[in-house]
C-alpha cells in the first residue's frame, strides 16, 4: 500500500493550528477538498476516540464513494499530544473492495521559522484511491488551514457603531436555534429592537469578531456567565466561534472568576456539541427566568460549567 507525505509551513503558533485540528468547527471548514462541504457527525478527541466525517459533493454528478454524493469515513484517535502530535485511523464506508481498508493519519507539528511546521502523513492508501489525486487533495486541504490559522479571529470590545448590525445578527441566530424550541411568548418579545436595547445597556460587556459594522459574531458576559455568544451562519466553520469562546473565557479569568457557566436551551443540540468540544461540561438542568412584556417566562435549560485556569 503507498502514503502520502507532505510538509506545510504555517504562519501561526503550535497551539492554534493543534487547535485546528481537533476542533470540530475548523476541521469542517478546512478537511475539505474544493467542491465538496463537510459535515462532523462524530468528533471524541480522546486516545481510542472516534471521529466520523460526510463529505458530500456541491454539484451532481461525480460519484460518491458512500452513497450516490457523499463520501462517508471513521476512524479512531490512537495518539493526541497538545501541540505536537494527532494521529488517527480512516476507513471509508464503502461497497467498493478497491477503497477498503483502515488507513491512518499522522499529522506533526514543531516550531520552524516563527511559526509551524506540520508534517501530514496519509499512509495505507487503499488501490482504488489514487495516490496524486490523494496528495493533491491533502495539498489544497492543507492551504485551507493555513488560511485558517494564519487569519487569526480578532476579538475586540463593541462600539455604539455595532449595536445596528450585532441586533440583527443575533435575531437571525436567534431564530435559528430556539424559535421552534422555545415558548411563544419569547419569540414575540425576542425582536431586532429588543436585542438593540439589551446590546446598548451591556455594551461594555460585549466583544465583537469582526469589523465594525460587518461583525461575524459577539460574547455577552454577565458577572461570572457567558450570557450570549452568537455566529453569523456565513462565519460558520471559520473559527470565530472558538475565538469568542477563548476570548470570554480569558476576560472572565481577568475579571477574577474561578468558573465560567452558562445555560443552553434544551435542543439546541448544535450549541451544546460545541460547548463540550470547548471543555464546558453539562453539570444538569435549571430554571431560567426569562423577562418579557408579557411578564416571566420560566424555562429549563442545560446548566454548563467550566473551570478556568
Amino acid at each position: 500500500m503507498s502514503s502520502t507525505r507532505l510538509i506545510r509551513h504555517i504562519a501561526a503558533p503550535r497551539s492554534a493550528v493543534y487547535r485546528a485540528l481537533v476542533e470540530a468547527e475548523s476541521l469542517r471548514a478546512w478537511m475539505v477538498p474544493d467542491g465538496m462541504s463537510s459535515e462532523v457527525h462524530e468528533l471524541d478527541t480522546r486516545a481510542g476516540g472516534r471521529i466520523r466525517v460526510s463529505l458530500t459533493y456541491d454539484e451532481p454528478g461525480p460519484a460518491g464513494k458512500t452513497t450516490a454524493h457523499t463520501d462517508t469515513w471513521h476512524g479512531r484517535y490512537l495518539e493526541l499530544v497538545p501541540g505536537e502530535r494527532v494521529v488517527h485511523t480512516v476507513e471509508f464506508e464503502t461497497q467498493d473492495p478497491t477503497m477498503q481498508g483502515e488507513m491512518t493519519v499522522t499529522f506533526s507539528l514543531a516550531d520552524r521559522d516563527g511559526g509551524t511546521e506540520l508534517v501530514a502523513v496519509h499512509a495505507g492508501l487503499p488501490s482504488g484511491l489514487s495516490p496524486a489525486d490523494n496528495e493533491l487533495g491533502w495539498r489544497l486541504s492543507l492551504g485551507k488551514l493555513a488560511r485558517l490559522v494564519e487569519g487569526s479571529v480578532a476579538v475586540r470590545d463593541a462600539s455604539p457603531a455595532d449595536i445596528e448590525p450585532l441586533a440583527a445578527l443575533w435575531f437571525d441566530g436567534w431564530q435559528d436555534a430556539h424559535a421552534a424550541i422555545l415558548p411563544e411568548e419569547l419569540k414575540r418579545d425576542r425582536t431586532p429592537e429588543r436585542f438593540a436595547e439589551r446590546l446598548s445597556a451591556a455594551l461594555s460587556d460585549v466583544r465583537v469578531a469582526g469589523p465594525p459594522r460587518d461583525p461575524r459574531g459577539f460574547h455577552m458576559l454577565k458577572g461570572g456567565e457567558l450570557n450570549q455568544l452568537y455566529v453569523s451562519a456565513r462565519a460558520r466553520g471559520a473559527g470565530v466561534a472558538s475565538a469568542l469562546i477563548a476570548d470570554a473565557e480569558r476576560q472572565l479569568v481577568a475579571r477574577g472568576f474561578t468558573v465560567a457557566w452558562l445555560d443552553c436551551a434544551i435542543g439546541n443540540h448544535r450549541a451544546a456539541r460545541f460547548y463540550e468540544k470547548s471543555g464546558w461540561r453539562r453539570t444538569g438542568e435549571v430554571v431560567s427566568n426569562l423577562t418579557t412584556p408579557e411578564g416571566i417566562v420560566a424555562i429549563t435549560v442545560w446548566r454548563y460549567e467550566k473551570p478556568l485556569h
